[in-house]
């Protein structure tokens, strides 16, 4: 996903999200992925949402091949697999 401004919905649509290994030994903790998913539990149509920092990096073919419990999401639902690289303060409504 290029550097862009997009809507959350247009974030969070036919897409599959994991914490890459590597981030979760340092700052994405039960709190943190709890928190986060929250946050797009609970997004509201009727109020404007905006979102702080949230770093995507589309995964490699590699990496989600080893995502057994979600191929299906990916091959068959046509889902785009990424790693959320970093996400502070990521959703606020207005």
């Amino acid at each position: 996903m290029p550097n862009q401004l997009k809507n959350v919905q247009t974030i969070f649509n036919e897409r599959l999200f994991r914490v890459p290994d590597y981030q979760r030994g340092y700052s994405w903790g039960e709190d943190q992925l709890e928190a986060f998913w929250h946050d797009i539990k609970n997004l509201r149509v009727d109020v404007t949402t905006t979102t702080g920092l949230l770093s995507l990096s589309q995964s490699e073919t590699a990496a989600w091949r080893r995502w057994d419990e979600d191929l299906w999401l990916i091959k068959a639902a046509g889902c785009q697999p990424y790693f959320v690289v970093d996400a502070s303060n990521v959703l606020s409504q207005l």
